[in-house]
């Protein structure tokens, strides 16, 4: 058993980090996560608070919209994934870099 994701706010720096470790845990978990619909609810139930939250909000709406007398649903796990990396990964993984460089800070002696 491992842990589940903890929540995610939207940030784009973490947002690979969030996104594999839900992979991971689906994986571990297959028995319980059978299908694409399961895995995506389960994926959205983490994203709550900051820019994360609207997103979900807009997803299940959409899901929940009924077309000629049924409910669109959540679609398949992959293209969930794809829009997720649309919405939040880093644009550039070069802005991404120098802001994780911006970030660094030294702590303690450089003799060290």
């Amino acid at each position: 058993k491992i842990h589940q994701p903890s929540d995610f706010s939207g940030d784009r720096l973490e947002a690979s980090a969030f996104l594999n470790i839900c992979r991971t845990y689906l994986r571990v978990n297959k028995d319980a996560y059978t299908d694409d619909e399961d895995k995506v609810i389960f994926v959205l139930s983490f994203m709550v608070g900051g820019t994360a939250a609207p997103w979900r909000e807009a997803r299940e709406e959409d899901a929940f919209t009924v077309v000629s007398g049924k409910e669109k649903g959540f679609g398949t796990f992959n293209d969930f994934v794809t829009e997720f990396k649309k919405a939040f990964e880093p644009l550039s993984p070069t802005s991404d870099a120098i802001t994780k460089l911006k970030a660094l800070k030294q702590t303690g002696l450089a003799e060290d």
